[in-house]
């Protein structure tokens, strides 16, 4: 991938994130310096 088409795909994902979020809410990355190291799994 050209680097003009890596810059314009994140562009295109950061609008598309933006305006998900404003509508469902924030999307949670888990275990980015959070601590968190499950992911969002549990052991049963």
């Amino acid at each position: 991938m050209a680097p003009q088409h890596a810059k314009a795909l994140l562009g295109a994902l950061e609008d598309n994130v933006k305006k998900y979020e404003s509508q469902f809410g924030e999307i949670k990355i888990y275990g980015k310096n959070t601590g968190e190291k499950n992911m969002g799994f549990t052991n049963n």
